[in-house]
């Protein structure tokens, strides 16, 4: 299991990490032609697009995987279920712009809600042949797919940057990426689209869709309701601003949870009657983790000014605070990220959509809290507590359920890193009070080191470093 996983991770981080750079690049290049307003009007686009991503899956792609039962026959005949869906809620999605417009009254927003249909079709449409791919554990095709699309949606988006498109290069980056995709992706899984249908394959996932879909939506909803809101009661610039800080927020855990959970799905799923070795996988996974992310989390808080300003420019500062309280959360992000798949493997989505209720109750709340205050930073400090707790919750939930253990083994796995954050967060406390440097990359960089430094001790300490040594060394 340990050379499957080693051998997945090669790839989808080779792929995760491009996508992220051609993302953060193209991300720096269009916040210096674009206002913070304009960034609003796609961030509320954005959310209605994860909205339809969200119905368009239906736990569709984890079900293909974990099901063992389904043939080769069902699985062609999911795919033409998924045509049908991705043409409905393409045209759903176009027709919603006149409503959005008189909502936020936002010039010109149906007309691109119709053109960002297109994308809409297409990540509804990928859906069977991404499940098709993992589960035949083609991680390596998968990830040189993506990293191709999203390079030349990226090229797309920067030249139609660079010419004065405006938004336009936003939306048809978008396109561009989703399309490229589509296409490479359904090439290799050998599937057809048939006009044939056939309701036999749905109901033998339908119970595990429900529950995953419902989750989705749940979480979908208490992680998006801010944006929604902000957009509402406060500016199109405070949308903007924040959801600066809030995407920059989601890299780290965007990157490591598109590394791992499409890795370790379709391999622990061969091993889901094995609870001790997925148990055991889990915590070590939890442990190499918290050794870095811990100490992420004081880093990019102490350098949010700088990270802000270097990245996207001074037009920016409104999104420094956001970002620098809600960055102490990236732990809690991150230590979430693969309860997913653990109650997936288990075959307890009903567990998973428990978490997401919880989760929704406090994130929720939470938002709401910092809306009445009309302030964004508000609004972080509270989401800031609210997934911390919520982490706490999802690991003893994890553990207990799926388990039938105790927090207790998670808890030596992670003391060691939060006391070398701890130590980290005092450190550079004092360095702001008697060292500070003025020269912005200069301070990203001795942060950035302090903190390797601190990740590896912890690693050490922790006793995870000689084993990432020997599995990234080990060839058979």
């Amino acid at each position: 299991m340990n050379q499957l996983i080693k051998k997945g991770l090669v790839y989808t981080f080779i792929g995760k990490f491009g996508n992220i750079f051609i993302m953060l690049l193209l991300d720096m290049i269009l916040s210096r032609l674009l206002s913070p307003r304009v960034y609003g009007i796609v961030a509320i686009l954005t959310v209605f697009i994860v909205f339809f991503q969200l119905l368009s899956d239906m736990g569709l792609g984890p079900a293909i995987i974990q099901n063992k039962l389904l043939s080769a026959y069902d699985i062609q005949l999911l795919f033409n279920f998924s045509i049908y869906v991705a043409i409905s809620l393409a045209v759903v999605f176009g027709l919603m712009g006149i409503p959005l417009q008189q909502q936020y009254h936002i010039k010109n927003m149906s007309h691109y809600t119709w053109i960002l249909s297109i994308a809409v079709f297409f990540y509804a449409a990928i859906i069977v042949p991404n499940a098709v791919l993992s589960k035949g554990k083609m991680f390596k095709i998968m990830n040189v797919n993506s990293l191709l699309a999203t390079t030349c949606g990226g090229m797309v988006g920067i030249v139609i940057a660079l010419q004065g498109g405006g938004i336009y290069a936003l939306l048809i980056n978008t396109i561009v990426t989703s399309s490229i995709l589509f296409f490479l992706n359904v090439s290799r899984s050998s599937l057809r689209f048939t006009f044939y249908m056939k309701a036999s394959p749905v109901r033998k996932v339908f119970h595990f869709t429900v529950n995953q879909l419902g989750f989705n939506i749940v979480n979908y909803f208490s992680r998006n309701l801010d944006e929604l809101l902000i957009g509402k009661y406060l500016t199109a610039s405070d949308v903007g601003s924040y959801n600066k800080s809030y995407r920059l927020l989601m890299y780290p855990s965007s990157m490591l949870g598109g590394i791992l959970n499409p890795v370790l799905l379709p391999i622990m799923s061969d091993y889901q009657d094995d609870v001790r070795a997925i148990k055991n996988l889990y915590i070590k996974v939890q442990g190499i983790l918290s050794d870095f992310v811990f100490p992420l989390s004081v880093f990019l808080s102490f350098s949010a000014r700088s990270i802000i300003i270097v990245l996207y420019g001074s037009q920016w500062i409104n999104a420094i605070r956001p970002f620098e309280i809600l960055s102490l959360s990236i732990w809690a992000q991150v230590l979430n990220i693969t309860a997913g798949t653990i109650f997936q493997v288990r075959n307890m989505t009903s567990r998973l959509f428990m978490t997401g209720i919880i989760s929704a109750g406090l994130i929720v709340t939470a938002i709401v809290l910092g809306v009445l205050q009309h302030s964004i930073v508000s609004i972080a400090f509270y989401l800031t507590i609210a997934f911390t707790l919520n982490t706490v919750i999802v690991l003893y939930m994890v553990m207990k359920s799926a388990f039938d253990d105790s927090l207790l083994p998670m808890l030596k796995k992670i003391y060691i890193p939060i006391l070398a954050a701890s130590a980290l967060y005092i450190l550079f406390m004092f360095c702001d009070k008697y060292l500070k440097v003025n020269n912005l990359i200069l301070d990203i960089v001795i942060r950035l080191l302090t903190m390797s430094l601190f990740v590896i001790l912890s690693s050490i300490l922790n006793g995870n470093f000689k084993y990432l040594v020997r599995m990234l060394l080990k060839k058979n």
